[in-house]
């Protein structure tokens, strides 16, 4: 059911959406024309360096045969690479848990998909897939598939603008920019916006403990032993008050953590409760005490 807050959080995405339409815009239409940008003191020197490690002369257009030539085999390589890494995890470093190659079926649905900007998935990521996979492979692949279905747009909106043009733009160009230039930058902002808000990432192996009665939330606690990852309950739960173990060893046995004597403004929000709930199993809400 759709809440009045959910409304609100919809009507904002959609206010945010119309706001930026038209600055975003035009600051798109000046990358893709090679207009100079506010980034160009920062970007522009790699830019022009992939252009000379790769060959790449930006200002040599292409025809629409050529272009979609170039697309397809960066698809097809990108497709390869991924299907490799996925089979070849195993072999690769950044693999704390020590996790499998991933089997035939999957590693192929996986790079399909991701080549393709579908991003359809169909495992749990954190159990299937090294930190190496998800980052070279899958995380590379969220930034060059949109940024090629972003050449694609602008390639298809010059051919319609030009008219009796025989060229269309140069695919690489139009590639690296969108990288570079709009994805980069917009998910660097991102990235810096989650750290904020407490967001963890770390090269670690999975921590796993069993405990009873971590909660407190307006003088309820809420019990369970339910298994979960001790970075999740790092990331959820406010532990002022609390003796958790420090996060530095696994975990093993019954975890009793202790009632806050913290004032009831430092104890844990409801809204931080709630996602919690709903990963634990079986857990119920009981009167003030430590099961």
């Amino acid at each position: 059911m759709i809440t009045a807050p959910d409304f609100a959080y919809l009507a904002f995405y959609v206010v945010v959406l119309l706001a930026v339409t038209k600055p975003l815009g035009l600051f798109m239409t000046a990358v893709y024309e090679g207009r100079r940008t506010f980034l160009h003191p920062v970007v522009r020197p790699l830019e022009r360096g992939i252009y000379r490690a790769a060959g790449i002369d930006e200002s040599q257009e292409q025809g629409w045969k050529a272009y979609t030539a170039a697309l397809l085999l960066f698809n097809l390589a990108g497709f390869l690479l991924l299907y490799a890494i996925l089979r070849l995890q195993h072999y690769l470093p950044m693999n704390p848990q020590d996790l499998g190659g991933v089997k035939p079926s999957l590693a192929f649905n996986t790079a399909v998909s991701f080549m393709t900007n579908t991003n359809w998935q169909s495992y749990s990521g954190e159990t299937t897939f090294s930190y190496f996979s998800q980052m070279a492979g899958l995380t590379f692949q969220n930034f060059v598939s949109a940024a090629v279905g972003m050449a694609v747009l602008v390639a298809l909106i010059r051919g319609l603008a030009r008219h009796s043009a025989s060229t269309i733009g140069n695919f690489w160009v139009d590639l690296v920019r969108s990288v570079l230039y709009i994805l980069l930058p917009l998910s660097l902002a991102l990235a810096v916006f989650l750290v904020s808000q407490g967001v963890v990432q770390n090269f670690h192996s999975n921590l796993e403990m069993s405990f009873a009665s971590v909660v407190s939330c307006s003088g309820v606690f809420v019990g369970s032993t339910a298994r979960v990852s001790l970075a999740v309950l790092s990331e959820v739960l406010e532990v002022e008050g609390f003796e958790l173990p420090p996060p530095q060893a696994a975990i093993t046995g019954t975890l009793r953590a202790t009632p806050p004597t913290v004032p009831a403004r430092n104890r844990v929000r409801r809204d931080r409760v709630r996602p919690v709930m709903r990963l634990l199993q079986g857990n119920q809400a009981r009167p003030l005490g430590v099961v």
